[in-house]
């Protein structure tokens, strides 16, 4: 019997201090995992659809947002979003 493959998840970081609204992350989401938050900025909705495709990353003209793949285990939802402040942020992407 055949192995089902088991999905990748990915973990999305989002600097919300560097995001200025241009809303090209979720225009170009093809799983529409970004939207835009009442003041036009990007805020991740459905992180469990990302595909890990990093057209977000690629992008943002703001370095704002980030995709890693998520380690074993990290299944909780809260777990696969971190949004974080400027000073908070780990190297630059």
């Amino acid at each position: 019997m055949a192995e089902k493959k088991q999905k990748k998840k990915f973990v999305i970081h989002h600097n919300h201090e560097l995001c200025k609204g241009c809303g090209l992350c979720y225009t170009y989401c093809p799983k529409k995992v970004i939207e835009p938050d009442n003041l036009g900025r990007a805020q991740v909705v459905h992180p469990e659809e990302c595909i890990g495709c990093r057209k977000c990353v690629w992008i943002c003209p703001d370095f704002a947002i980030w995709v890693e793949e998520a380690e074993q285990g990290e299944d909780d939802e809260d777990e696969r979003v971190e949004a974080v402040s400027g000073e908070d942020k780990k190297g630059s992407k």
